[in-house]
């Protein structure tokens, strides 16, 4: 008998622990994959003569379903958050994911680069400041604030130069510029985007690596 008791306490302590075990990977999963990291530019971008951009209310809302991080990369040099005429789900997603870490301006980029605290941009590109090249200091701050390689980032940017000039800086990040990119972003490259992530950086995720500030 005594025996027999053993036996079914140890059957329904092992049954709670393998549902527990279930129960917490299902969270993992459903709570924050940080594989990703969308960034994108502003004017042009995600906002449109004072409007929100065609397709980046959809963009944004891909990654934050994927609990993937956002990032802002622009020229402007409003200060965060105050900027408009963006997705309404961005910015505050931002606050609490890694804050002003996730926000860059021209400003902000050019301290940066002018401290030599992008060493990787100024080695690949070299030279004085340019705006272009303030694109690329401020990808190279998003991408060590979230520890993600160049696979697991796409930059959605309307201007040509300065999305070639990331390319330069950051093989094998995944980069969308005109037509895909100007004043809408398209579906399909959010699709691709999405799909090539989801596909190399599964490995990466975790509710841990969302930044706290």
């Amino acid at each position: 008998l005594k025996a027999a008791f053993g036996y079914s306490w140890l059957m329904t302590v092992a049954m709670e622990a393998w549902r527990l075990a279930g129960i917490t990977a299902a969270w993992l999963v459903a709570s924050c994959d940080a594989g990703g990291l969308f960034v994108f530019d502003y004017d042009g971008t995600v906002a449109h003569h004072h409007h929100t951009a065609s397709g980046a209310d959809h963009a944004v809302d891909t990654a934050i379903r994927r609990g993937w991080f956002l990032g802002l990369n622009t020229l402007e040099d409003f200060h965060y958050p105050a900027a408009h005429h963006m997705p309404n789900a961005m910015m505050p997603y931002m606050e609490k994911h890694g804050g002003e870490k996730m926000y860059w301006t021209g400003e902000k980029a050019k301290d940066a680069w002018e401290k030599k605290s992008c060493p990787k941009s100024i080695d690949a590109l070299g030279g004085d400041f340019s705006p272009e090249k303030g694109k690329a200091c401020a990808i190279e701050k998003l991408q060590a604030a979230t520890k993600l390689p160049n696979q697991c980032i796409a930059f959605f940017d309307d201007t040509r130069q300065n999305a070639e000039t990331v390319r330069q800086a950051f093989p094998g990040m995944l980069i969308y510029t005109n037509p895909e990119v100007h004043d809408h972003i398209s579906e399909g490259a959010v699709a691709e985007a999405e799909a090539s992530i989801a596909d190399h950086c599964t490995s990466i995720r975790g509710q841990d690596r969302m930044l706290v500030v």
